[in-house]
């Protein structure tokens, strides 16, 4: 396979979602070997995308985030298997075992929070300021934004919700965790949070254009000089009278308090470089930045996700991804999506990042990893299984699923058919196992698990779905089963 198959591959997908522009890099045994732009960082002036732009890269903060913790760890200063109240006294939740959660358990979304509208309280200011049409599902002016971790952790301890169950017995895509990780970084290391991780990460690793956000000319003071390749104007997807349009933001959304689960900003060829640390065992452009003890303890799967697929320490991992390991991570945020991906046994790595929310960076990612590896750019990073589901057994699924981060889950079964709508998609599914299936959005295969009470025939149904990587409860009554 050739580069011109893959921007062949890029480019048909990028225009089928309408993405103003992206920037992919890839490197092999940590020399950059691809590097390019596509579309614009900003349309109305006419400029560009390139490899040196600056954009958000959203949750692929998160193994930064881990990095600095596992620091922390190598210099004999806290341990992961920490109860949080060690540092965080204050850590209290409304029902549960507050002394349970370790910081094990934030690391690896796994201390048991349902998905809350916490993101919404800490974006509160920049949400409205500037509006993208989509209500919150929160009144963001009933409260102040969040300022600080110990608003988050008031927020928290006096909240009207009911853990998923103990810590660790379950996998739910958790920011708020993330988020407290800034306040342990910062008791423990005496420096702030973004301070410790630029410090002792970004500056070691030579990451000349990768700070924390939002990028200028924006506020704060402080953030990150202009950088040679420019900044990416944000984008916004709006529909009106039934017409989808991508419209340039008025502003960056903007918290620190969130900045541990999403506040980075970098470019591609930066991320490429980063992600010698994973390839490497802690080294970056013949410098130590951890051990490799750290490292792997970072991309070991700790909890499973689904099939071929766990979660290590900020850091998605498929453990048999064609005969090697792949590590990364996804991120997306308003006007943000990114994808990093790394096969150490292979000397590859890829960054892709974009200026829309849901752009397809993540199959862009692995098909570029496919080329690097003499592969389609289309081969799917994970196959899932054949599976006869009874058509019957499909009732069990039906209705809505909500969260109260917002997400709107709408499942419909017709005949042999389970159709799954969310994030104004409308999405068919395919059976995978027992109660899974996988749907395909933004050109990659997306695996949905429902959680069903009861045991097979009358009296079943569904009180939760897997989706998104997040588990959303029901939000009515389960359908009619006997």
């Amino acid at each position: 396979m050739t580069f011109e198959t893959f921007e062949t591959y890029a480019e048909r997908l990028l225009r089928s979602d309408e993405v103003p522009g992206a920037a992919v890099a890839a490197a092999r045994s940590g020399t950059v070997v691809y590097a390019r732009g596509f579309g614009a960082a900003d349309r109305d002036a006419g400029i560009p995308a390139g490899p040196d732009t600056i954009f958000g890269v959203a949750s692929v903060t998160k193994s930064f985030t881990a990095a600095a913790v596992m620091r922390l760890a190598d210099d004999g200063r806290l341990s992961v298997d920490d109860p949080v109240v060690e540092y965080l006294p204050e850590f209290r939740l409304p029902r549960g075992d507050a002394p349970a959660v370790r910081i094990h358990h934030f690391l690896t979304h796994t201390p048991g929070f349902p998905p809350l509208p916490s993101r919404w309280y800490a974006f509160g200011a920049s949400a409205r300021e500037d509006s993208d049409g989509t209500p919150p599902p929160v009144d963001v002016g009933a409260r102040p934004p969040f300022e600080t971790p110990e608003d988050l952790m008031s927020y928290l301890a006096n909240g009207d919700w009911t853990p998923l169950g103990p810590p660790g017995a379950c996998f739910s895509y958790c920011n708020e965790g993330y988020a407290l990780l800034d306040a342990i970084v910062a008791r423990v290391s005496g420096r702030p949070y973004t301070r410790y991780v630029a410090e002792t990460i970004l500056e070691p690793a030579g990451l000349t254009s990768t700070a924390f956000g939002p990028p200028p000319p924006h506020p704060p003071a402080g953030a990150m000089p202009m950088p040679p390749g420019g900044v990416t104007t944000p984008y916004i997807a709006k529909k009106a009278n039934g017409r989808r349009m991508i419209l340039p933001a008025r502003t960056w959304w903007y918290s620190e308090v969130w900045h541990p689960a999403g506040g980075i900003c970098s470019t591609v060829t930066d991320l490429a470089r980063y992600l010698e640390l994973y390839r490497t065992g802690g080294m970056v452009g013949g410098r130590r930045v951890l051990s490799e003890r750290a490292v792997a303890a970072m991309t070991r799967p700790h909890v499973r996700v689904g099939p071929g697929q766990g979660y290590g320490y900020g850091l998605s991992v498929l453990p048999e991804y064609r005969g090697g390991v792949l590590v990364g991570h996804h991120g997306g945020r308003r006007s943000i999506s990114a994808q990093i991906a790394v096969v150490p046994s292979r000397g590859a790595a890829v960054a892709v990042l974009a200026n829309l929310a849901d752009a397809p960076v993540s199959a862009i990612a692995y098909g570029l990893v496919n080329v690097l590896d003499g592969a389609d750019p289309d081969v799917p990073p994970i196959v899932y299984p054949e599976y006869a589901c009874p058509p019957e057994r499909l009732r069990v699924y039906a209705g809505e699923y909500r969260s109260a981060e917002g997400t709107l889950v709408r499942v419909s079964a017709d005949g042999a058919m389970l159709t799954i709508v969310a994030d104004d998609m409308r999405l068919a599914t395919r059976p995978v196992g027992p109660d899974a299936f996988v749907v395909r959005p933004h050109g990659l295969e997306q695996y949905v698990h429902f959680l069903v009470d009861g045991r097979p025939g009358a009296g079943a149904a569904a009180r939760a779905v897997a989706y998104g990587s997040r588990i959303i409860a029901r939000s009515g009554p389960p359908p009619h089963t006997a």
